[in-house]
């Protein structure tokens, strides 16, 4: 069951400023993505470096961008030593609020639908579900009913529901999108490693399996 801590506002995350250290790397890293990107897809060929007036010839140009994928790796080692030091970085928190609030009116509904007189769903809940063979998700707990006579009085049974995975699929791509356009994390931090993964597969495979 996800902490609660994590899940005041409607995304899910309790807003936090972005530490001045991971800020750092973060434009550290983006900086050196751009630089290798614009190496990459711009063809840009660099043969003579000028330091301090002194004019240097490079024999092999290649090897430059060796450097500044050197360079772009530590940077990127840097950024994710620096976020794994945030302990309310919350993206999957967020994306976990986005998801369960999505997910919970089709609960609710098979639920109702097979135990009408449950006074309460809050028990079925997606980290409740075991996944079964057959794209189906299975609750094996109880259930609240009233006590037939008896006002305010309620007893707890043992009960069993089944739901289609593929009605889960929808609610995914909500979250997936909520956490895109409304949530400040996903451009904080997920996005600069989505762009790290793509330089990293283009590298692995335009420059080395295929050089």
């Amino acid at each position: 069951m996800p902490s609660n801590k994590l899940l005041g506002k409607p995304g899910g995350l309790v807003e936090n400023e972005m530490p001045e250290g991971v800020l750092r790397q973060r434009r550290n890293f983006l900086l050196f993505s751009l630089i290798v990107s614009a190496y990459i897809f711009l063809d840009i060929k660099i043969s003579d470096i000028s330091i301090f007036g002194i004019k240097l010839v490079v024999s092999n140009a290649e090897n430059i961008f060796w450097v500044l994928v050197f360079f772009w790796l530590y940077f990127f080692w840097r950024f994710y030593q620096y976020t794994k030091k945030v302990p309310t970085l919350g993206v999957s928190n967020t994306f976990r609020g986005y998801f369960y609030r999505n997910l919970k009116p089709y609960l609710d509904k098979t639920v109702t639908k097979n135990y009408p007189k449950a006074l309460s769903h809050h028990e079925v809940a997606f980290y409740n579900l075991k996944s079964k063979p057959l794209f189906l998700y299975e609750y094996n707990g109880e259930l609240s009913f009233a006590v037939e006579g008896k006002d305010n009085h309620y007893k707890s049974e043992k009960v069993t529901l089944t739901f289609n995975k593929v009605h889960f699929i929808f609610p995914w791509f909500r979250a997936c999108a909520s956490l895109i356009f409304k949530e400040s994390c996903f451009s904080d931090y997920v996005l600069p490693y989505l762009l790290g993964v793509l330089i990293f597969f283009y590298i692995l495979i335009g420059k080395v399996m295929f050089a």
